[in-house]
């Protein structure tokens, strides 16, 4: 299935300790779907969700949980194979319905970095047991139920300030990230059922919301935006993504909630063909006309690609759009050689005297060829030279107080022309073309379109830069339970 979507334990912690138990009298229920039949039998799970050692590793608590349909009483609590009768519920009691959990207190001498197995036996006789380190004062979580996942680092060499809310692009594949790691385990467990997947922050259990862009279970490649509340410059910081077949993941997989209220448009421009669905809440979904090659080669996923003769994207109104403000794009120009007077529009809000436009110029004795330009409401400003032939990132912001005007391509600053004074524009929002006066088209392929109401820093920038070529994050090894 292709989706394009719109609208291990660690060694040293515990996480959750899921183990399905056959009873020995099954259940002779049998159910007819179609041409199909499947027998169930009865189980018992239990879930271990959290682990805190005591601050001087004399006792540890473990918080437990049924997360299976059927009644169970912990008969006894064991390290090591030694029944412990120091143990005391902090909260809950030794018999859990489904659903219900509690917090058991083991009391033990245990040394620091020594390897426990930890074991609990239900008044059935079943055993659930698992082997962990004594790390004093530490406390790792695992997200409830979930039986499979991978640390996700974000690496901070590539983050110059702390970061809130951020967008970060996850791509799955068996290439991913700066070191190519193998992540294709994600496939192997769910398949096509990309709801079967979750994010959550660094303590294991925080949920996070996520937008699927694509996926492919045949090719084992996908791209998912997740919002990271705080990304630090300082250290490491680390996500994870739980997957499981059992699970269902669809109640964060939410765009609107990916992307905050600063963005007023986010096109990832990927579908193969028909509307073009902005991912925000405002609904400013575009219509492609004139032929446009929709589902492209774009550096993220799909794009789409115009012919230079009269192929657009008409994204709607967008109302009042006040400095500051920021757009961004991937663009790559297929022609080096347009003629004298002519311009490759990657997009334009607005009209010809209160409009604002990123877009390269032709071959010009006077400006120089291929370079940077924008049509604002006070005049022409020019930039560096955009070069063809290659994928380029290219921020424009426009602020309300000097300097008025900041171009980053590719992560880095670039030196602009400066308008008079703060731009402000309304109106429609076109993507690759000019069509308010003499028309002129682009000749090449355009992805992931984005416009704020804000001027985003050095850092961000530079992040996005990273994220979205794949050179932000790197994967850890497959934690199961």
């Amino acid at each position: 299935m292709i989706l394009r979507n719109k609208k291990a334990l660690s060694p040293v912690i515990a996480g959750i300790i899921l183990i399905a138990v056959t009873v020995a009298v099954a259940i002779a229920a049998t159910t007819w779907l179609g041409s199909m039949s499947f027998s169930f039998m009865k189980t018992e799970q239990v879930s271990i969700t959290d682990q805190a050692w005591g601050s001087d590793i004399s006792y540890v608590d473990i918080l437990v949980r049924n997360i299976g349909t059927d009644l169970f009483t912990i008969n006894n609590v064991q390290v090591n194979k030694e029944v412990i009768t120091t143990i005391s519920y902090e909260t809950g009691s030794e018999t859990l319905g489904a659903g219900e959990s509690a917090v058991i207190r083991v009391n033990y001498s245990f040394i620091s970095g020594k390897k426990y197995e930890l074991s609990l036996i239900t008044n059935s006789g079943n055993t659930f047991s698992h082997i962990t380190s004594a790390s004093a004062g530490s406390i790792i979580s695992w997200l409830s139920g979930w039986r499979n996942r991978v640390k996700v680092t974000i690496d901070s060499n590539d983050i110059d300030s702390e970061l809130t809310d951020f967008p970060l692009l996850v791509y799955l594949s068996s290439s991913s990230g700066e070191n190519n790691d193998d992540v294709t385990e994600v496939f192997d467990e769910v398949g096509s059922d990309y709801n079967a997947a979750a994010f959550t922050g660094s303590d294991g259990t925080s949920r996070l919301y996520f937008e699927v862009e694509y996926w492919n279970a045949a090719s084992e490649e996908a791209w998912m935006w997740v919002k990271v509340p705080s990304i630090s410059n300082t250290t490491d910081t680390d996500i994870y993504i739980y997957y499981d077949s059992i699970n269902d993941g669809s109640a964060y997989n939410s765009p609107t909630n990916v992307w905050d209220s600063n963005f007023k448009m986010v096109q990832h421009l990927e579908e193969t063909s028909g509307t073009h669905y902005d991912s925000t809440s405002n609904n400013n979904d575009g219509t492609q006309g004139g032929g446009v090659t929709q589902d492209a080669t774009g550096k993220i996923d799909g794009a789409d690609e115009f012919d230079g003769t009269n192929d657009y994207v008409d994204c709607g109104n967008i109302g009042t759009l006040n400095s500051p403000f920021t757009v961004e794009a991937w663009m790559y120009f297929s022609n080096l050689n347009q003629p004298n007077g002519d311009y490759d529009y990657v997009l334009i809000i607005g009209t010809p005297l209160n409009s604002i436009s990123i877009s390269r110029n032709a071959a010009d004795a006077a400006t120089g060829a291929n370079k940077y330009y924008s049509w604002t409401e006070n005049g022409q400003l020019m930039g560096p030279v955009l070069s063809g032939q290659q994928y380029l990132h290219v921020v424009a912001m426009w602020d309300s107080s000097s300097p008025y005007h900041r171009l980053y391509i590719n992560g880095a600053s670039q030196t602009v022309d400066q308008p008079t004074g703060a731009i402000n524009t309304n109106g429609e929002v076109d993507l690759g073309l000019y069509k308010p006066g003499p028309t002129h088209y682009i000749n090449g392929i355009i992805d992931e379109v984005r416009i704020s109401n804000v001027v985003r820093s050095a850092s961000w920038i530079k992040a996005t830069y990273e994220s979205e070529r794949d050179n932000l994050l790197s994967f850890g090894s497959e934690e199961t339970t």
